[in-house]
C-alpha cells in the first residue's frame, strides 16, 4: 500500500509541475499584456503630478528662506474616463472629466518650523482627446478648466497691519512699487478664480503586446483670472500678476528593463507683469523609478525665474529639489486588434 500511494504521489507531482509550469507561463505572459500596476489613482493622462523633496533655499537673496521639506500635491478624482477602453478597441474619439486638487507647501527652517501661506488649487476638468491609431499611436489632448488658487490668508498682501479686501488695503495695493520688499510673507492674502486651456500631443513606441513602453509628448498652455467672481483677483493684483500665464513643455518616458526613465522641461511666459516681476520662468526634472509601480519614482529638479507659490509671485527664485514623485497614471494599450 506505501508502496503504491508514494507511486501515486509521484505521478501526481509529474502530472501537476507540467500544469502549474503552463499556468506559470500564462500568468506571466497575461501580465506582460495587462501589467498588474499599483494605480491607486488612475488619472486621465495630460495632469500634474505630485512631488515631495528637500529643496536648497526659496526666495529672493534679501528674503532667502531655508527648507525642511516642500510639497506639491496633485490628488485627481476621474468623474468619468473612457480613454482606456477607447485605445484598447482601436477608437479615435475619448473622453473625461476630473475632480482635482492641487497645492503646494513649504516648511520653513526656521524657529518654530512655519508652513508659510500654503496654496490650495481645487479644480473641474474636462478632457477631450483623438487617438491615431497605427504602429506609433500618437495621442491628442485639448483640456479646459475652471479653477481656484488661493491661499487662506485674510490680512493685506502687502501691509500686516491691514486686512484685506478694504478700501486701505485695495489704495496700497494700487501704489505698490517694490513688491518684493513689500510683501507681507506672514499672512498676506493671495486670492484668484481662473481658467485654463491646454492642448498636447504625445507619441507612443508599444512592445509586441501594444502596451507602450516609450511615450514623447509636447504641450501648449495659457491659463488666466476669471474677473467678476467671488474670490478672483482685484484688478490691483492683476496688475502685478499680469493678464495671463502662457506655458510649454517637453516630457519624454521610457522603460528600460525593471526600470523606467523619465525627463520634462516646462517654460512659462507671463505678459504685463508689474514693476520689478519676474515675467519668466523655466525647470528641467529627471525621473527614475520601478516600471511596475509606473509614475512612482525618484526626481532631481532645477526651477528658475519666476515663483509660482502664490502670493510669493513676486520672487526670482533658483532652487535645485530631489525627492520622491507619483503620478498615478498607467501605460496605455492600444488596438489589440492589430496585434
Amino acid at each position: 500500500m506505501q508502496t503504491l500511494a508514494r507511486a501515486a504521489i509521484i505521478l501526481a507531482l509529474l502530472i501537476a509541475l507540467p500544469l502549474a509550469r503552463a499556468q506559470t507561463e500564462e500568468q506571466a505572459e497575461k501580465a506582460e499584456i495587462e501589467p498588474d500596476y499599483l494605480a491607486l489613482a488612475d488619472a486621465p493622462v495630460f495632469l500634474p503630478r505630485s512631488y515631495l523633496y528637500w529643496g536648497t533655499p526659496v526666495g529672493p537673496k534679501e528674503h532667502r528662506r531655508p527648507l525642511v521639506f516642500a510639497m506639491q500635491y496633485a490628488l485627481h478624482l476621474p468623474i468619468y474616463s473612457n480613454l482606456r477602453d477607447q485605445a484598447l478597441h482601436g477608437k479615435n474619439w475619448a473622453g473625461a472629466a476630473t475632480l482635482s486638487f492641487e497645492g503646494e507647501l513649504r516648511m520653513l527652517a526656521i524657529p518654530s518650523k512655519p508652513v508659510r501661506m500654503p496654496s490650495y488649487r481645487p479644480s473641474i476638468n474636462a478632457q477631450l482627446f483623438y487617438i491615431l491609431h497605427g504602429d506609433a499611436p500618437t495621442l491628442f489632448g485639448l483640456r479646459l478648466a475652471a479653477f481656484h488658487y488661493s491661499n487662506g490668508q485674510e490680512r493685506c498682501a502687502y501691509d500686516t497691519s491691514l486686512t484685506d479686501d478694504t478700501d486701505d488695503c485695495y489704495a496700497l495695493l494700487r501704489t505698490v512699487d517694490d513688491p518684493v520688499n513689500q510683501l507681507n510673507r506672514y499672512n498676506g492674502n493671495f486670492s484668484m478664480n481662473g481658467w485654463l486651456l491646454a492642448v498636447h500631443g504625445r507619441v507612443h513606441e508599444l512592445n509586441v503586446h501594444r502596451v507602450a513602453i516609450a511615450q514623447l509628448s509636447v504641450g501648449l498652455s495659457a491659463r488666466g483670472n476669471l474677473p467678476g467672481t467671488a474670490g478672483s483677483m482685484d484688478p490691483a493684483t492683476r496688475r502685478l500678476y499680469g493678464w495671463v500665464q502662457l506655458g510649454a513643455e517637453v516630457a519624454a518616458r521610457r522603460r528600460f528593463g525593471w526600470a523606467s526613465l523619465g525627463a520634462r522641461a516646462a517654460v512659462a511666459f507671463y505678459p504685463d507683469s508689474g514693476p520689478h516681476i519676474p515675467t519668466t520662468s523655466g525647470l528641467v526634472e529627471l525621473i527614475i523609478g520601478p516600471y511596475w509601480l509606473t509614475g512612482f519614482g525618484i526626481f532631481g529638479r532645477y526651477t528658475g525665474g519666476r515663483d509660482s507659490y502664490n502670493a510669493f509671485f513676486v520672487d526670482r527664485i533658483q532652487q535645485f529639489a530631489a525627492g520622491l514623485s507619483w503620478d498615478g497614471e498607467r501605460p496605455l494599450k492600444f488596438d489589440e486588434a492589430r496585434r
